[in-house]
């Protein structure tokens, strides 16, 4: 009986101090929010405010419809900082997206307002998914477009929403139908995740495991269609728009429409295609004529496209796509040929068809290029040492100080290395390789290394530099 009454004494001690608590905490909320208006206290309250978190909600929504102009958009700033915590201001938010004369219509802070109530819906993510869909289907076409705008930011997390978006591919406005394509397009392939089947009402019905496609299945089937269609729309956002969604939907079926997209008359179609080819990785090999082709074309092509069909071909990473970069190493673009390195870096194999390239850009008239080499080769590792090796007797003095800088960069694993590294150091005409040479052994560690170096003064502050340009 006694325990009983010490717990009852304990229970109500803790109720009456969280009583307490959330009765100043409702103080500070209050004083917070007629803070807002402050500017000189605008970026300390918002702080504060997205601390407390979700307590602060009502009390923002409540003050939110009576809000002027500035206010209005510092409260939905507010909420957004707040993330998933601000669950509890989605209705308000549509509500405010859905009503006309929220703010004196063309005042330009209006559509300052749409937007930051778009951001912060993204931002609240899942929870906000029923209410969304809800609104995909409104009457009035700029409420469809906010609401496919806010699941389009939320990429792959929206996934819940792509069926209710497909009808919208079909809407009677462009910028609706480039904002659901744009939305389906952004649901990238995910780790296999927990997901959370949710009614209208918002409340979980039950919890699935899904891998990375399933729940875009349903929706490519129903969309795919729709996107074609779209490939041979006279806008050219429209067309860009598809070509993206076709890529997250379609995978390596979409890989001749992609392709096909290749010759498209807007330079952005031309680019998104590229990339989106990149993206679908090994299935779309295909494509890889038609990219090289892209390369080829020099002057005669954006150098914007050219440098997405670098990365679609470092994406794809077939042997036929690196033999294409490679004969890319030769462009007269500068620019092109450190992206085909990255490019060649990102596929790293076979080392026997990419390692003697790269080595042979370490010559090149552009030091920017010759440091990309570098650090391709430094990430390639341990195959690329014997090549670096035959590097440190080179002809050329800046051949040798990048293969002596990229041995550094390699380090332990560079192991093999040492005994030239050794002949560098104590032979090499110049300076400036004998003292990389010291650093890359120092790297390296091993016993034969280091006393090769001990008598090398190493200076800790001081910093290795890179060539400043090839000789």
């Amino acid at each position: 009986m006694k325990r009983k009454v010490i717990l009852l004494l304990f229970l109500n001690v803790i109720a009456g101090l969280a009583w307490n608590a959330s009765a100043s905490n409702r103080q500070e909320i209050d004083s917070l929010v007629k803070q807002l208006g402050d500017e000189a206290l605008h970026y300390d309250t918002l702080r504060r405010l997205a601390q407390i978190g979700k307590p602060a909600v009502p009390e923002l929504v409540r003050v939110l419809p009576q809000a002027d102009h500035e206010l209005a958009v510092t409260i939905v700033e507010t909420l957004g900082l707040m993330g998933r915590d601000a669950e509890g201001a989605v209705p308000a938010l549509i509500a405010a997206l859905r009503q006309p004369n929220f703010f004196v219509q063309g005042h330009p802070i209006r559509s300052i307002f749409n937007w930051k109530c778009v951001l912060t819906l993204a931002e609240i993510g899942a929870p906000a998914i029923p209410a969304l869909v809800e609104t995909l289907s409104d009457a009035n076409a700029d409420i469809r477009y906010y609401a496919a705008e806010a699941l389009s930011y939320m990429g792959y997390e929206a996934r819940p929403a792509a069926l209710a978006l497909v009808p919208l591919l079909n809407d009677e406005y462009d910028k609706v139908r480039i904002a659901a394509a744009s939305a389906l397009g952004g649901m990238k392939s995910q780790p296999v995740r927990d997901i959370d089947i949710i009614n209208s009402k918002g409340q979980t019905l039950e919890r699935r495991i899904y891998s990375d496609d399933v729940m875009l299945d349903r929706a490519a089937e129903a969309a795919n269609p729709d996107l074609m269609k779209m490939l041979g729309d006279e806008s050219n956002l429209i067309r860009a728009a598809a070509v993206r969604a076709l890529g997250t939907l379609g995978g390596a079926t979409a890989v001749p429409a992609l392709t096909a997209a290749l010759k498209d008359t807007d330079e952005n179609v031309r680019t998104m295609a590229t990339m989106t080819l990149g993206e679908i990785g090994t299935p779309a090999k295909a494509a890889v004529p038609a990219l090289i082709h892209i390369l080829k074309k020099g002057p005669y092509e954006a150098q914007g496209v050219r440098v997405s069909a670098v990365q679609g071909l470092g994406g794809i990473g077939t042997p036929a796509a690196a033999s294409g970069l490679i004969e890319a190493l030769n462009d007269q673009s500068s620019f092109i040929r450190r992206m085909v390195i990255v490019a060649l870096a990102s596929i790293g194999e076979p080392v026997d068809t990419i390692v003697p390239p790269l080595m042979q850009m370490l010559a090149d008239s552009d030091s920017e290029v010759c440091f990309e080499s570098s650090q391709a080769l430094g990430r390639i590792g341990e195959p690329a040492v014997p090549a670096l090796i035959e590097g440190l007797s080179h002809e050329n003095k800046v051949v040798r100080e990048w293969s002596a800088s990229t041995l550094l960069r390699i380090g332990p694993s560079a192991e093999a290395a040492v005994s030239a590294l050794k002949q560098a150091f104590s032979d090499d005409k110049d300076a400036r390789v004998r003292e990389i040479a010291a650093y890359a052994l120092k790297a390296i560690g091993t016993p034969e290394a280091l006393k090769a170096i001990e008598l090398f003064e190493f200076t800790p502050p001081k910093k290795v530099k890179i060539p400043k340009r090839a000789r």
